[in-house]
């Protein structure tokens, strides 16, 4: 509609003056608004397919980099812009406030949600089909998101991260929240794990089978002769759980890096276990009340029911 249109051309325009960078489809790069940074923290860059209407409600992605990277760094490794291309999604490539040890300050998962908020406006996004992914240290916060913003966010991917053991005893999400792990068995401790200290890759989909209340079925599938996706997929409000392993692979988002097979897309990979999904509406517990009394009151010419309960359990939020 014109109203919605109009807000977010306001809304963008904003974020532009923030020091995001917009592309659109075709650009190289070398003709979209100068990246700056508010802060010490990296400009966004947001991506919208040249052609997607503003008209209808479209998925979004958050993509988080690793350690020394930059929006740019993501952009340039995952080419989410070409998957967004071919499937009509938004993209958005973000930035830790840290350059040496991104996604650590407590400032960055708010900033990320409050980018959600704002590109969910600005671009007419589909609030339930929000989903974020990371590489390596932007997979952690990736984690975090799942954990802590489970009422905005639907599914998570992680390419080639650990989640250590402190987030993995306090991750108690509101909601369950899909997520995908995929590892090479050569990317060290990423994979084995380390007693005590950071759960093994077969420990964390565990987890999250946990946490998402999956059953003990699962689907396993053999891709270019050597990734194998196992996905639980019986899990609560539609979830799922994944475990993609790249045999011979490394520290690597693929195709690229030591050991990563060149037929296999991460992004695509990615790309297809997110959009299965959409966030379930939050669900509130029971209101048990006792109802003790019920009347009306007047006074001159207003009248008011009245009523009087005994509650027996708090509701959550």
């Amino acid at each position: 509609s014109v109203g919605v249109s109009l807000l977010a051309c306001i809304a963008v325009a904003l974020l532009a003056a923030c020091g995001a960078t917009t592309r659109q489809s075709g650009d190289d790069g070398t003709s979209s608004t100068p990246s700056v940074t508010s802060g010490a923290r990296p400009a966004p860059i947001i991506y919208r397919p040249a052609g997607l209407s503003m008209d209808n409600k479209v998925p979004l992605v958050v993509a988080l980099y690793g350690t020394f990277g930059s929006p740019q760094d993501m952009e340039g490794l995952s080419h989410f812009e070409k998957v967004a291309d071919e499937h009509g999604f938004v993209v958005a490539y973000l930035g830790s406030s840290d350059p040496v040890h991104p996604w650590k300050p407590p400032s960055d998962l708010n900033y990320v949600s409050s980018m959600i908020d704002q590109i969910t406006a600005s671009e007419n996004i589909d609030p339930s089909r929000v989903y974020v992914t990371g590489f390596s240290a932007g997979g952690y916060e990736t984690w975090r998101a799942g954990c802590e913003l489970s009422t905005k966010v639907a599914a998570i991917a992680i390419v080639s991260g650990a989640m250590n053991q402190a987030l993995t005893k306090s991750c108690s999400p509101k909601k369950p929240v899909a997520q995908l792990l995929m590892v090479g068995r050569d990317d060290g401790t990423r994979w084995t794990g380390i007693a005590g200290v950071l759960p093994s890759a077969i420990q964390t989909a565990a987890k999250w089978r946990s946490l998402d209340g999956c059953t003990s079925n699962r689907a396993s599938t053999q891709l270019v002769t050597i990734v194998t996706q196992e996905t639980w997929s019986s899990c609560a409000d539609g979830s799922a759980v994944g475990l993609y392993v790249i045999p011979g692979a490394g520290h690597v988002w693929p195709p690229y890096g030591p050991g990563a097979p060149k037929e296999y897309h991460a992004s695509e990979e990615v790309w297809a276990f997110l959009s299965a999904h959409h966030a379930a509406p939050l669900t509130m517990p029971a209101n048990d009340a006792t109802l003790l009394s019920l009347g009306v009151r007047r006074s001159a010419h207003r009248r008011w029911v009245h009523r009087s309960e005994e509650h027996t359990s708090e509701l959550q939020s």
